[in-house]
């Protein structure tokens, strides 16, 4: 009976090791069942200086380092399909673990996390959403394809931060229809003395490189979705 009692042990904690090791996967796994997911988000918990280097296609921004990313993610559907990626791994699982423990069930890790993914070569995305020191270089490649929304910012301007929870909602649900490239001008001063920037918050609409729409102050979410020709939810 003994023997039986410790087998039942052995074989329940192989169990759930390997239930939990099921959701950490290999970076070709991680590609494959990501493309294979309906309504799968891809989320890069990285810092914004990483983030700017290039991400994998689709991915949104929420670094684990931000006061507001447990916010941010407490924004996110419960039900739906996650995967998350750091640089090597560890933030990933730090986030990861947090995320189970607080109702979101349904997430994916990427083993060896972004430095995985390009060792197998996989497709990666040049384009940012947050970024540090920009060059003008780097800002004309940004807006050369699509619609791009582009917001110069600072972290003490109160007007900035009233209005990224719906610069982060288009993010995160329009990002098929509009890329959204957020420049923090104290990180950024050369590349926002070169774009003439004198005051913030300062918005602008790119389409195909060129600009179509400016404005200079704080924007409604209602006047923003009108002037991105996207429907409000």
């Amino acid at each position: 009976m003994k023997t039986l009692w410790i087998t039942w042990i052995f074989i329940s904690v192989c169990s759930t090791s390997s239930a939990q090791q099921g959701q950490l996967l290999m970076a070709r796994h991680f590609y494959d069942y990501y493309n294979a997911t309906e309504n799968a988000l891809m989320i890069d918990v990285r810092t914004p200086a990483e983030y700017s280097k290039g991400f994998i296609p689709n991915a949104i921004h929420f670094d684990f380092y931000d006061k507001a990313f447990k916010k941010n993610i407490q924004r996110l559907d419960s039900t739906q399909v996650l995967f998350v990626y750091c640089q090597s791994g560890g933030r990933s699982a730090e986030a990861v673990e947090w995320m189970r423990q607080n109702g979101y069930p349904h997430v994916y890790e990427l083993k060896d996390g972004y430095n995985g993914w390009k060792k197998h070569g996989l497709p990666v995305n040049e384009l940012f959403t947050v970024t540090d020191k920009l060059s003008r270089k780097e800002f004309n490649k940004a807006i050369s394809s699509g619609k791009v929304l582009v917001d110069f910012y600072a972290p003490w301007c109160g007007p900035c931060k009233k209005m990224e929870p719906y610069l982060k909602e288009i993010e995160l649900k329009f990002r098929d229809k509009v890329k959204v490239l957020r420049i923090n001008v104290d990180e950024n001063e050369n590349l926002s003395n070169q774009l003439k920037v004198r005051a913030i918050p300062l918005l602008q609409i790119y389409q195909d490189g060129k600009k179509v729409w400016e404005y200079n102050s704080y924007l409604s979410k209602s006047k923003l979705f009108k002037a991105l020709s996207i429907q409000e939810p």
